[in-house]
């Protein structure tokens, strides 16, 4: 435990100590009562309207900083020429374009600095190319800080999408349905995505697919996604990469609330899963790889709490001092895994694992899958 603590502690610091101030460049001014030209953004006084032209003068490594507001589609045409309006790139399919080394950060905050793609009325759509929100395609991107994110409505692909760019930080905003809320997949570089809101998406709140990169993905809360998942983080290729660190996130009401993956499956990945609740989903945990430890998480109000999948010969999972807590089918479902270690795990009630109030063991199937459940904690973690 002393271990995990100091791990959790050094990642916690490293995600939130990160400012908004580059160590080098100019600050790039935006603000609503800005305009758009080809002097604007060098000082406060002189603000540009639209975060695009705010990016578009911005230097690699300066900081393009929002003020409060509504950007995007001002004015509800879904046409994107209006003065002030986002200029989409269509051959990127995004409305704001992250393409080079900056800092995109707000004064006040995301619940008062919204991203708006617009809301198609009677007769409207959106342009058939525009698919992310926002796009970030460029190494070296912070998008947010400690209270001073944004909130951003998706498109039929999602709010924000990083492609295939590493050394990427995500902080403190919120998304709003689309597609998937987030869908970060970074390539030869680490990734930080902490304390943001993932709401109502379509097709999933966070997924984090990694390729030769570690991530670090911590105090993030998914909801609202009942026909896809809350959190999840894939694994295509670690490389020289540290293991993932997943920590202190929330997932409510999503059809499942955290999934695990690598490629092929049953790659040594080796994530730390630790403090995380899932309450409310179909499901709250499901792991389709090996060699992760699950520590100190809560499974609360579903129809599966845990769901582990594997094959003969993966390495062993740790799964030790996590709650399933009011699971209406199984606590822990074991889908096809010989021999797995579930010891010193809370099941609901001081009885272990069995019929409610607690909640049961599930084998699946029993000629094949075989869980060891004693000793069990007598109270929850």
């Amino acid at each position: 435990m002393r271990a995990i603590t100091s791990l959790l502690g050094c990642a916690i610091a490293s995600a939130f100590s990160f400012g908004i101030t580059p160590a080098h460049g100019a600050t790039i001014w935006v603000a609503t009562n800005g305009t758009d030209s080809t002097t604007c953004g060098p000082n406060r006084s002189q603000p540009c309207r639209s975060i695009s032209a705010g990016i578009a003068h911005a230097n690699i490594g300066d900081l393009v900083l929002v003020g409060p507001g509504r950007y995007g589609d001002i004015d509800g045409d879904l046409q994107y020429v209006t003065p002030g309006d986002e200029t989409p790139d269509l051959g990127l399919g995004c409305l704001v374009c992250i393409t080079k080394r900056v800092t995109l950060a707000s004064t006040d905050g995301a619940d008062l600095t919204v991203i708006d793609p617009g809301r198609p009325g009677g007769g409207q759509s959106f342009p058939p190319e525009l698919r992310n929100t926002v796009l970030i395609t460029a190494s070296g991107v912070r998008f947010g800080a400690a209270a001073q994110g944004f909130s951003v409505y998706g498109l039929p692909s999602g709010a924000l999408a990083v492609d295939s760019a590493g050394d990427i930080r995500v902080i403190s905003n919120v998304t709003y349905g689309g597609g998937v809320g987030m869908d970060l997949n970074t390539l030869n570089g680490p990734l930080y995505v902490a304390q943001n809101r993932l709401l109502n998406a379509e097709s999933g709140g966070l997924s984090v697919g990694l390729r030769n990169s570690q991530a670090t993905v911590l105090e993030n809360f998914a909801a609202g996604s009942a026909f896809a998942g809350g959190i999840h983080v894939g694994v295509s290729e670690l490389g020289a990469a540290s293991p993932p660190l997943v920590a202190n996130n929330r997932a409510l009401g999503n059809n499942l609330g955290f999934s695990f993956f690598s490629s092929p499956p049953g790659n040594n990945i080796r994530f730390t899963i630790a403090s995380n609740v899932a309450s409310g989903n179909k499901r709250g945990f499901a792991s389709e790889t090996s060699s992760l430890l699950f520590q100190r998480n809560t499974a609360i109000g579903g129809l599966e709490g845990f769901t582990v999948t594997g094959q003969p010969g993966w390495p062993d999972n740790s799964f030790h001092t996590n709650n399933m807590i009011g699971n209406h089918r199984c606590g822990f479902w074991n889908r096809g895994v010989a021999n797995v270690d579930a010891t010193n795990n809370f099941w609901g009630s001081a009885a272990g694992p069995g019929p409610k109030p607690s909640d049961q063991v599930c084998n699946e199937p029993p000629d094949v899958a075989s869980t060891k459940v004693i000793p069990f904690a007598t109270r929850a973690f």
